[in-house]
C-alpha cells in the first residue's frame, strides 16, 4: 500500500546504504516493477560507490534505466519537474573503489 498505484515518481535515496545482499535485490527489483507496472517512476539517488556496481550486475539500472538514477536528490527532483527532454543529467557509474592501496598498511 505505501507504494500504492500513483504516478507520482518515488525517489530512493540510498545515501545510507552500504551494501545490499540478495533479499535487498529481489525486493528492490519486485518495487520496481510493480511500481512501473502501475504506471509509476522510481528514481534512485546517492548510490554509494560499492553498491553501484552490485545493482548493476544484478539488472536494477537496466530496469530503472539509468535516466532514473542520479547522484544528487536535487537532479532527480529537478527531473520530474523538467519538460520532456531537458532532464538533468543521470550519474554515471562511480568509479570502482581501490582496496589495493589499503591492503599494503603501513
Amino acid at each position: 500500500e505505501l507504494l500504492g498505484q500513483g504516478r507520482n515518481p518515488l525517489i530512493l535515496r540510498m545515501k545510507d546504504v552500504h551494501h545490499v545482499d540478495s533479499s535487498g535485490l529481489i525486493t528492490l527489483e519486485g518495487i520496481i516493477e510493480h511500481r512501473q507496472h502501475s504506471g509509476g517512476r522510481i528514481i534512485l539517488t546517492a548510490i554509494q560507490p560499492e553498491v553501484y556496481p552490485v545493482l548493476e550486475r544484478y539488472g536494477i539500472i537496466a530496469l530503472l534505466g539509468p535516466e532514473n538514477v542520479f547522484e544528487h536528490t536535487r537532479d532527480a527532483i529537478r527531473s520530474i519537474d523538467a519538460p520532456h527532454g531537458h532532464e538533468a543529467h543521470p550519474v554515471q557509474p562511480p568509479p570502482m573503489l581501490d582496496y589495493s592501496a589499503a591492503a599494503g598498511g603501513g
